[in-house]
């Protein structure tokens, strides 16, 4: 899922496929939000994901949270 999320030909998130890997993410998040895990937990196992995804799909993120907002 994360391979397809990426496109390597225009070095830009695909948007058909970024959505999961996100939510996902935001699950992860929710998790640690509830108790469930710590949030050391959640950077020491994904926090170099977190912080490549935000940064690199910073446009594509605020694009999606204003299509889901807006549905």
């Amino acid at each position: 899922m994360r391979r397809s999320a990426w496109n390597p030909e225009t070095e830009v998130p695909n948007p058909d496929t970024i959505a999961g890997v996100l939510e996902f993410l935001e699950k992860v998040s929710s998790l640690e939000k509830d108790g469930y895990i710590t949030r050391q937990l959640v950077w020491d196992t994904c926090g170099w994901y977190v912080g490549r995804y935000f940064f690199h799909g910073k446009e594509e993120i605020e694009r999606l949270r204003t299509k889901w907002i807006h549905s």
